[in-house]
């Protein structure tokens, strides 16, 4: 884990890998709850007959599910001190590349791109690249957006 001692040092990694996360089984219980809670029970996340009729061989994680994943394996990555809220603040692009496959290993990996003063504080734009275990191509790429205030 990378702790940037205060929001002045932020501009130091800009451009930056900050790390990679630990890997992450997507189980099919994680699925279906993020189906209950969201209420898109599309049968490609359910059930490996409608994954299969949709050419998966099994059933696939949600993209957003994938995404919400997200700010949770940063944590594991990145920490600035000083801060004493981080906001979601949106995203500027993603992008879902590959489907992930129930029972697949994901990990995150993380780039500053740049900091913007803000009135509250420091706009934060992160790249987010969702890596799949023994895949060439990504989960998921995005630029990530979290407002520091101190």
């Amino acid at each position: 884990m990378i702790i940037i001692e205060s929001m002045d040092l932020l501009s130091e990694y800009r451009g930056k890998l900050l790390g990679s996360s630990r890997w992450h089984t997507v189980e099919q219980r994680l699925v279906t709850a993020f189906a209950e809670v969201t209420d898109d029970h599309q049968g490609i996340h359910l059930n490996a007959t409608d994954a299969r009729a949709a050419g998966f061989d099994k059933p696939i994680a949600h993209g957003y599910l994938l995404l919400s994943l997200l700010p949770g394996m940063a944590q594991q990555v990145y920490r600035v001190k000083g801060v004493s809220s981080k906001i979601n603040y949106g995203l500027e692009h993603c992008r879902f590349i590959n489907p992930v496959m129930v029972g697949a290993k994901v990990q995150a990996q993380f780039a500053l791109h740049d900091i913007r003063p803000k009135p509250q504080g420091i706009l934060l734009t992160v790249d987010a690249t969702l890596n799949i275990n023994q895949q060439s191509k990504p989960a998921l790429v995005a630029r990530t957006l979290a407002l520091l205030i101190p």
